[in-house]
């Protein structure tokens, strides 16, 4: 759709238009990998100038092609690790 109908030249963000934090994603992998993690924060390697918080806009890719997310972020990532469990044992 994007190759057909989308402006060339354009950047387009390919997004869900809702923001997740980094442990809530690592914590989504965990589960699906039914492995334990711990997370730990080193706060020296924190930049102080980081954006606290970026959630990408599909309001023009919407817009332009009439592209909306429908599968789960969730779904995504048990999607990626059943590939590579499947083809890369």
């Amino acid at each position: 759709m994007l190759f057909e109908k989308g402006i060339k030249g354009e950047v387009y963000n390919i997004c869900s238009d809702k923001g997740e934090s980094l442990e809530n994603i690592i914590n989504m992998i965990a589960s699906i990998l039914d492995v334990e993690v711990k997370i730990i924060i080193c706060q020296e390697m924190i930049r102080p100038n980081d954006n606290k918080i970026v959630i990408g806009s599909l309001q023009k890719i919407k817009r332009d092609i009439e592209w909306e997310p429908i599968i789960p972020l969730d779904k995504s990532f048990n999607d990626i690790i059943g590939y590579w469990e499947l083809f890369c044992e």
